[in-house]
């Protein structure tokens, strides 16, 4: 909660216009759910823009209007369902991941075949 309160802080601070200057959030699934919880939440609703940078990520970008974060102990107690402006999905990003981050994400790409 400190990091989704420091957002909405900064956020803040910077002055950002809602109507026409999106937050852009770029990393791992985490940082993209809490960017995207804040953003859902700041005035209402502030656009955001989601940049993945792990497969898993990449993964959960593509259909994206979910955001959530652990509360009080349970899993994604918090959450919204408003979907990014926008979604830069660049593979280039890939290229740097550790096998255990790919095997991940292959392994929520498998899941999303199953259950689809």
């Amino acid at each position: 909660m400190e990091l989704f309160t420091k957002i909405l802080e900064e956020v803040h601070n910077f002055g950002i216009d809602r109507r026409s200057e999106p937050i852009i959030a770029i990393g791992g699934g985490v940082c993209l759910d809490v960017v995207g919880l804040a953003a859902s939440l700041y005035r209402r609703r502030t656009p955001y823009i989601r940049v993945p940078t792990t497969l898993l990520s990449y993964i959960d970008a593509r259909v994206g209007a979910k955001s959530g974060v652990n509360f009080a102990g349970g899993k994604n107690k918090l959450g919204s369902y408003i979907p990014p402006v926008a979604a830069f999905l660049d593979r280039s990003f890939l290229q740097s991941l550790p096998p255990r981050q790919i095997s991940n994400g292959m392994a929520e790409m498998l899941k999303v075949l199953i259950t689809a």
